[in-house]
């Protein structure tokens, strides 16, 4: 039985839901397990109380819990613990979730039934009174399309379907892919799921297997166009960090030499370039070349031409409707 390393990132949690979350990988029916926890919130004394309350509620496998000197943020905390650990797979953890006993048997057993790279599931989201709102993510994200499969890798350039506390990760992949890019250019598990689609299949469980808890403190929840409000926020706040994923995926050597990958990163650098050229200076030429990609994805194409087109006080208008 190859082992799982659980990862868990903490950062101020919320007592009573860590409390809940431990609890949740205490009754995990796969055995070979550890769990790595690495706390970011640069407090002595919460960390001291957090030790206490991991080795109070997570007592049927090993438990290593370590802390940043200063914070770093998700990604180069899940960056650390992913290069700590030591089993086969690595399932990524959320502190604040509950997970259902046989999460990580069903996803071990479906990621070598299908030889993958990654599994991930769907989750069913709760509030902060542990209610049901959803038992499905795809119901509660309209435009989420839950992908698995070979070489999917094209769908993962762009966004991202894959929910990091749902995932199990061929470790010697996941190390490969450090180190992770900055957080406002690829997420952890979205860097993790691209990363891991150019190597080899996606595999997925339509049960969902955590309850993921929705709450004011999430650090992503099911916040969208986060900090965008108006035109010139979503040229600068959204097109622009894509170009600057582009430059990421450039500078990484995720191609592996597979020329597909590396016509995939073309077409997505094109995709960006061009969106950007009609937003900054709308024109005929830059129309033309903006409604090409109209097929591509219709419904963003869509609204953005809706954003860059109407007055002000309309996209902002349009904005807020999209965000609620």
């Amino acid at each position: 039985m190859n082992k799982v390393s659980i990862v868990m990132a903490t950062y101020k949690p919320n007592l009573e839901y860590f409390k809940k979350q431990l609890s949740s990988l205490n009754k995990q029916e796969y055995s070979n397990l550890e769990l790595i926890i690495c706390d970011d919130s640069a407090d002595e004394i919460l960390f001291r109380e957090i030790e206490t309350i991991v080795k109070a509620n997570v007592t049927a496998f090993k438990v290593n819990i370590v802390k940043n000197k200063q914070n770093l943020g998700s990604n180069k905390t899940f960056e650390r613990l992913t290069s700590l650990a030591t089993g086969e797979y690595i399932a990524y953890c959320d502190q604040d979730d509950i997970w259902e006993s046989y999460k990580i048997k069903k996803l071990v057993e479906e990621l070598e039934r299908t030889h993958s790279i990654v599994c991930y599931s769907d989750l069913a989201v709760i509030n902060e009174e542990d209610e049901v709102i959803s038992n499905s993510f795809k119901k509660f994200s309209k435009r989420l399309n839950h992908i698995h499969g070979e070489r999917v890798y094209h769908y993962f350039l762009r966004r991202n379907s894959i929910t990091g506390c749902t995932m199990l990760v061929n470790t010697e992949i996941a190390k490969k892919s450090i180190p992770f890019p900055s957080y406002d250019e690829y997420v952890h598990d979205h860097w993790l799921a691209l990363y891991s689609s150019c190597y080899g299949r996606v595999a997925y469980v339509e049960e969902p297997l955590i309850k993921y808890r929705i709450h004011s403190n999430n650090q992503i929840g099911a916040k969208v166009l986060f900090n965008i409000d108006r035109k010139h926020e979503y040229l600068t706040n959204k097109l622009y960090v894509e170009r600057k994923k582009v430059e990421t995926l450039k500078r990484h050597s995720l191609s592996n030499e597979n020329k597909d990958i590396e016509y995939g990163i073309k077409c997505f650098e094109t995709f960006v370039r061009e969106r950007i050229e009609f937003f900054e200076d709308l024109s005929f030429k830059t129309l033309f070349k903006f409604l090409r990609h109209l097929p591509f994805d219709p419904i963003l194409i869509t609204f953005e031409f809706l954003v860059r087109v109407l007055p002000n006080f309309l996209s902002h208008k349009l904005i807020q409707k999209a965000k609620s």
